[in-house]
Formats: structure tokens, sequence, C-alpha cells
């Protein structure tokens, strides 16, 4: 046997079996139609980052929705808000004073009385004063707390007394 025969009679060994190249073969189709273990973690990682991001952005718009719904009060007074002339304030008096009675504490805004006590206050923004001395033809705002359904109602705070 020369050098050339031996050769060809390894390579004949080595010819795979019809039964490997069938194996072989189901393997890499199997290979080819899942995805690897390594894209499967980096699915798994990035869906659970794009929830968290998610829960994230949902936690801060419901938090903002909280804030801005307490920020709502009933009656802000200037003096706890010292941000000036545009203080928002709750009015629910106001009107042109149409008649003033003899003692000065009482005016009539259309067909209801109000009446002014030493408690009331005469809250004046930032540079402005306000006159305690009622007149007629003089324009008024204020908030009472005992509401506008009665008559003879007491003023808490008034806001503004001036001329047009």
């Amino acid at each position: 046997m020369n050098e050339k025969e031996r050769i060809r009679k390894v390579y004949e060994g080595m010819i795979p079996s019809k039964q490997l190249i069938s194996r072989t073969s189901l393997a890499m189709k199997d290979a080819l139609h899942k995805p690897h273990a390594k894209n499967q973690m980096l699915f798994k990682r990035y869906t659970k980052q794009i929830v968290a991001v998610a829960c994230l952005f949902t936690v801060i718009i419901a938090s903002m929705y909280v804030y801005k719904s307490t920020q709502i009060t009933p009656y802000n007074h200037p003096d706890k808000n010292p941000e000036g002339p545009m203080t928002k304030v709750q009015v629910n008096i106001s009107g042109e004073i149409e008649e003033v009675s003899e003692d000065g504490m009482r005016f009539r805004l259309g067909d209801k009385w109000y009446r002014t006590n030493e408690n009331t206050e005469f809250a004046a923004g930032a540079g402005d004063t306000i006159t305690i001395k009622f007149e007629v033809g003089k324009y008024i705002s204020g908030y009472s707390s005992s509401g506008t359904g009665e008559d003879n109602i007491l003023v808490d705070i008034i806001y503004l007394n001036h001329r047009h």
C-alpha cells in the first residue's frame, strides 16, 4: 500500500454516516429557528427596563396631578401669600356701595346689608392702603365666611374700598 491508497482509506473512513448527517441537519434547523439564549436574555432585560421607565413616568404624572389638586384652597389670605398685588383671594362680596348706616359700620350693596366690626380685617396688597370709612359710590370687595344668603352679613375681610 502506497501513500496515496493509505490516505484514501483514511478519508473513506471519515465520511459521516447518514444518521450523523440527519442529526446535524436537525440540530442546525432548530438553532436557526429558536432565538439564542443570549438574545432571550437581552429581550427580557430590555423589556424590564421599558416597563420600569413606563412605571416611573406614570408615578411622576400621578404625583404631579395630586400635587396640583392639593394646591386649591378655599381662601388665600394676602398676609399668608406675600406674592404682591397679584395674590389670588376668594371674593364673595363685590359691588358699589349704595347706602351707609349712620354709625358707618354697615353698608348696602344691592338689596343686602353688610356689617363690619372690630374683627374685620382690611387687607391691602403690597403698597396699597384701604380706607376704613365707607361712602356711597365707593367700590368695595371682600370676603364673608358666613355666606351671602342672609341679610346683615358680617364681613371678615375687605380687600378693596375706593372710588372708581
